[in-house]
């Protein structure tokens, strides 16, 4: 009889499997495994009657809160991960938190740059005589402007033991911090040209410090760039903007606010993935109106029971155990691990294939 059984548990295992199995393996398995983001079947999961299940039982009065637990711990691991990103090892990026890391940053570029010199090579005079060649053909308000930030760079500019010119570090430091905000409120040729005048400041000073320090700088300045990527978005949050809670990242907005800020290089960006594991995993997403499959579900004499909390109809009274522990399953990290393990397996299948084939002999009478 054990064949036909393990037949019957394979295809039992495999009609559940292909409810639970993630639509993009990969990318759902750099979540859990890499990024460590606790999500559920349901999350991973690309079958749109399983997400309208769960999307049902976790508004259902009692059956609900499983599943608003695994919802806070999926957006806190959410939130740590963007984070991390550039330094904020925290599951709710609050406003104190973000201030914290910023502070963090900000004491990690002074370290660098007081310790090292600017050096002006030959590459950064000909991109200042560029500028200023270029200065010229704006109208006289922005040339003055361009002009007058190329004089006060030159100004600050002192010949070495050498004869070769350099600013002192924290000189380049302070000057390119007020050039970065000047730049960012122009607009237009003024804008550009402010920004190649950072950029050429800041590719210089990469060229003048040690290797070590240069390797710093970059992975510093790389945290930074994450940081005022996810910035606008909790301030956002802060505000209150679309209800969201104070901390958490707005994951449905951060693949678009991304690809604003690393255009052309998302992919190769600190929250490339992490844009896409939120916008497809940690997003709710699923239609609350029409014909969608929760509108089924929630139509249907079992969920019309749980949802208007007839918890005197037996019927209710039956199925509130088992709705739980279904929205429990569907939201277990360890189900979503499984699932996404190196060497998935049928969650049914083989488990019943084993204890089969390895009882066959005894109950055969084989030694």
């Amino acid at each position: 009889a054990m064949p036909g059984a393990t037949k019957l548990a394979g295809a039992l295992g495999g009609a559940v499997g292909s409810l639970l199995r993630p639509d993009q393996l990969e990318l759902a398995q750099k979540a859990i495994q890499q990024y460590k983001i606790p999500l559920g079947a349901s999350d991973i999961t690309g079958n749109k009657m399983t997400k309208g299940l769960r999307s049902f039982l976790n508004d259902v009065p009692l059956v609900g809160s499983v599943g608003s637990n695994q919802k806070e711990a999926v957006q806190q691991g959410f939130n740590r991960a963007v984070g991390k990103t550039f330094g904020a090892d925290a599951p709710s990026l609050t406003d104190g938190v973000m201030r914290g890391a910023k502070k963090a940053m900000g004491l990690e570029f002074d370290r660098i740059w007081n310790r090292n010199a600017l050096q002006v090579d030959g590459d950064m005079f000909n991109q200042i005589q560029a500028l200023r060649a270029n200065a010229d053909k704006l109208p006289d308000g922005e040339a003055r402007r361009i002009n007058s930030w190329l004089n006060d760079l030159e100004s600050k500019m002192q010949p070495g033991q050498n004869g070769e010119l350099f600013v002192p570090g924290d000189v380049a430091n302070r000057f390119q911090s007020k050039l970065r905000q000047e730049s960012e409120k122009a607009v237009g040729f003024l804008a550009d040209d402010l920004g190649n005048l950072r950029r050429t400041i800041l590719t210089s000073f990469n060229r003048s410090v040690s290797p070590q320090d240069a390797e710093a700088l970059g992975r510093n300045m790389g945290k930074y760039k994450a940081f005022k990527t996810v910035e606008p978005l909790m301030d956002g949050a802060e505000a209150g903007v679309a209800g969201r809670t104070a901390g958490d990242v707005p994951a449905s907005l951060l693949p678009q606010r991304v690809a604003k800020q690393y255009a052309g290089n998302v992919a190769n960006s600190p929250l490339g993935e992490l844009s896409q594991i939120g916008s497809r995993y940690v997003a709710d997403r699923v239609e609350r109106t029409g014909g969608g499959t929760r509108a089924m579900i929630q139509n249907s004499a079992i969920g019309g029971s749980l949802a208007l909390g007839a918890y005197s109809n037996p019927l209710s009274l039956l199925t509130i155990p088992m709705a739980a522990a279904t929205n429990k399953a569907l939201g277990s990290p360890m189900i979503g691990r499984a699932l996404t393990a190196s060497r998935p397996r049928s969650l049914l299948y083989d488990p019943v294939s084993l204890l089969g084939y390895r009882t066959a002999p005894l109950l055969a009478g084989d030694q």
